[in-house]
């Protein structure tokens, strides 16, 4: 799993990608949010749960 935010003094991106082996095939799963003000930034839990939920071992 790889976590990225990316941000500059107005706005931001937050990505989360998870790469799973599915033994010769790979499964590639993004998830992403904007981030529209990062000055006044407090997270978002719709998105911390469902990045849980991808790398737990129930998709993995």
């Amino acid at each position: 799993a790889v976590h990225l935010l990316l941000d500059n003094a107005a706005v931001g991106m937050e990505q989360l990608v998870v790469y799973t082996d599915l033994g010769g095939v790979a499964r590639v799963d993004r998830l992403w949010r904007s981030i529209p003000d990062v000055q006044a930034e407090e997270g978002s839990p719709a998105f911390d749960r469902t990045a849980a939920y991808l790398i737990s071992d129930q998709t993995l």
